[in-house]
């Protein structure tokens, strides 16, 4: 899946469930540089434009299962709502309909 951003920024989002390759990762690249996920999504490297990857010190890993729990449990917001859940269904029924049509599909913000 291709994305183009306001600003002119494009991204690429890649998934499959049949794949053949055990492959887990994530990145983010841009024109001063770049971030990839290692180790199946437990460590993180950077690399500006030009320089050598280094990998990124990073925080305890986030329990976003848990915390759905204990927002529950506490009656506390969650980082993970309904209005966040609406804006992914609204990219995924977009990719559903782009790879459908053909065509491009504009998402307003």
């Amino acid at each position: 899946m291709v994305l183009n951003f306001e600003g002119g920024a494009v991204g690429t989002h890649e998934g499959s469930q049949v794949s053949p390759v055990p492959v887990y990762e994530r990145a983010a690249i841009g024109t001063e540089g770049g971030l990839q996920t290692t180790d199946w999504g437990n460590g993180l490297c950077y690399a500006a434009r030009g320089q050598k990857t280094a990998p990124v010190e990073l925080d305890a890993p986030f329990d976003l299962r848990g915390h759905f729990l204990d927002c529950i449990e506490e009656g506390i917001p969650c980082v993970a709502d309904v209005e966040w859940g609406r804006k992914v269904m609204c990219v995924a029924e977009a990719v559903l309909a782009s790879a459908r049509t053909g065509q491009v599909q504009h998402l307003m913000p």
